[in-house]
């Protein structure tokens, strides 16, 4: 498992399959925001 997949974010794999109702959800959720280059600093704070 990824970090992005234990924070609930989805996998760039995982959006070939979605609908787009499913990723517009996604997006609000905030699951998208990793393959967005979102919370890029929270990242970098667990690298630290």
């Amino acid at each position: 498992m990824t970090t992005a997949e234990a924070k609930g974010q989805c996998t760039a794999e995982q959006l070939k399959t979605m609908s787009a109702e499913e990723i517009v959800k996604a997006q609000q959720d905030g699951r998208l925001d990793s393959l967005l280059g979102r919370g890029s600093k929270d990242l970098a704070g667990e690298a630290s």
